[in-house]
C-alpha cells in the first residue's frame, strides 16, 4: 500500500513539473517573437506635401494716435480778462471763427480818447492853416510897401518871421494828427483781437482757457486745434521692418471702442532712424471722419508681400545658426533639406529654394527624427498638422 502512494506521487510531480516546463517554455518563445515584430514595424510620422498657393506675409505695427498738425492758439493782446468762451473740446471749428472774446471796455475807452485826438488835431490844422492863409497876405503887403519904402525893412522881417511860425504851427497840427491817426489804427488792431478767432478749420482738441483769466501771450496756448481734424497713427518700427514699407500702401487699424478696423494709408516714413533703438517713425492716415482721439493707442497690419509659390507649414521648420531647414520623408526614409525661407504668413512659409512641389515634408519640426531613419509616412491636412 506504502508503495502505491509513493509511486503515485512521483506521477504527479512529473505532471507538474512538465506542465511547468510547457508554461516557461512558451512564454520564452512569444518574447523572443515580440522584438522580432517590432523591429519590422517602422515609426509613424506626420507629413504634408509642399503645396504651391497664394500667400501673403503681413507686417504688424502699433502706436499712439497724433494729430497730423496741431495748431496752437493764443491771444495777441496782454492785459484783458476772457468774457466769453464759445467752443469746447471736441467742436469742429472754421477758419477765422470766433472762439473767445476777451473784454474790451478799456480799449474802447483808449479808441474815444484816440478820436477825441484827431478831432483835436484836425482842429490844430484848420487853425494853422487860416494863420498861414493870413499871414502870406499880410508878407505880400509888406513886400509891396517896403518896396515903395512905406515901411522899415524890419516890419518886412517881423512879418515873415510871423509867417514862418504859421506855417510851422500847421505842419506840427499836421503830424499831431498823423499820430493821433495811427494811434487809432492801432487801437482798432487791439479791438479786433479781442476776438480769439481759429487760424484754421478742424477739431478743438484741448481749450484750456477760463473766463475771467488774465489774456497773456506768454502763457500755455488757449486752444489746440487739429488741423482738418486729420489723425494719425504714429509708429515707431524696426528698420528691418521699416524698409519694407512704401508710401500709399494699406494698412488695417485697430483702436479700441471700434469694433471695425479703420482703412488707413502710410503717409510718412522716415528717412532715419535711431541709432540707439534702430527704430524709425512711421505715420498713418486714417479717415476723416474717423470716431478716434489723440492720444489713444492703436495697431496696424500691412501687407508686404503676396505671391504664388511653394510653401510648407511653418511648423515643419528648423531654424538653427542662421540656417533653415525641413525633413522630407523619401523611399520611407527621412532626410533633412537646407531651404531658403522667402514670404511668411501666420500658417506658412514660401521655399524659395530647397524643396520641390508635392514633396512629403514632416509636419513639426524637432521630432528628434534622424537622418536615414525608416519611417511610415501619414500624410494629413494643414489643419491637422498645426494641432
Amino acid at each position: 500500500m506504502r508503495r502505491s502512494f509513493i509511486i503515485a506521487g512521483i506521477a504527479l510531480a512529473a505532471v507538474v513539473l512538465g506542465g511547468g516546463w510547457l508554461v516557461f517554455g512558451g512564454s520564452s518563445d512569444n518574447a523572443d517573437a515580440a522584438p522580432q515584430t517590432a523591429e519590422k514595424r517602422a515609426p509613424s510620422v506626420s507629413v504634408v506635401r509642399a503645396a504651391r498657393r497664394e500667400i501673403s506675409e503681413e507686417a504688424h505695427v502699433s502706436g499712439t494716435l497724433v494729430a497730423r498738425e496741431e495748431v496752437m492758439v493764443s491771444p495777441e493782446v496782454e492785459g484783458l480778462a476772457v468774457t466769453e468762451i464759445l467752443v469746447e473740446e471736441g467742436d469742429r471749428v472754421e477758419k477765422g471763427q470766433v472762439l473767445a472774446r476777451l473784454s474790451k471796455s478799456a480799449l474802447d475807452a483808449e479808441a474815444a480818447q484816440a478820436q477825441a485826438s484827431i478831432a483835436q488835431a484836425q482842429a490844430q490844422i484848420a487853425e494853422a492853416e487860416a494863420n498861414v492863409a493870413e499871414s502870406k497876405l499880410a508878407l505880400e503887403r509888406a513886400e509891396t510897401l517896403v518896396q515903395s519904402k512905406t515901411i522899415a525893412k524890419a516890419a518886412y522881417d517881423q512879418r515873415l518871421a510871423t509867417s514862418r511860425v504859421s506855417e510851422a504851427r500847421q505842419r506840427a497840427a499836421e503830424h499831431n494828427l498823423k499820430v493821433a491817426q495811427a494811434q487809432s489804427e492801432q487801437i482798432a488792431i487791439r479791438l479786433a483781437r479781442t476776438e480769439i478767432k481759429a487760424p484754421t478749420g478742424g477739431v478743438v482738441s484741448r481749450r484750456t482757457i477760463r473766463l475771467g483769466a488774465i489774456a497773456s501771450m506768454a502763457a500755455e496756448p488757449s486752444f489746440r486745434i487739429i488741423e482738418a481734424g486729420a489723425i494719425e497713427l504714429q509708429a515707431d518700427v524696426v528698420d528691418s521692418t521699416l524698409v519694407r514699407f512704401q508710401t500709399g500702401q494699406s494698412v488695417r487699424v485697430t483702436t479700441a471702442g471700434l469694433s471695425t478696423p479703420l482703412s488707413g494709408t502710410i503717409r510718412l516714413i522716415s528717412s532715419e532712424v535711431d541709432p540707439a533703438t534702430r527704430l524709425g517713425k512711421l505715420r498713418v492716415a486714417l479717415p476723416l471722419d474717423a470716431k478716434v482721439t489723440i492720444g489713444s493707442f492703436a495697431s496696424g497690419v500691412v501687407e508686404v508681400g503676396r505671391q504664388t509659390a511653394v510653401t510648407v507649414p511653418i511648423s515643419a521648420i528648423t531654424v538653427s545658426a542662421g540656417k533653415s531647414t525641413v525633413q522630407v520623408v523619401i523611399d520611407n526614409k527621412i532626410a533633412t533639406r537646407e531651404v531658403t525661407i522667402g514670404l511668411r504668413s501666420a500658417t506658412r512659409a514660401e521655399i524659395k529654394s530647397g524643396l520641390a512641389e508635392n514633396e512629403l515634408v514632416v509636419s513639426r519640426a524637432g521630432s528628434f527624427l534622424r537622418d536615414g531613419d525608416a519611417v511610415t509616412p501619414i500624410e494629413t491636412n494643414e489643419a491637422e498638422a498645426a494641432r
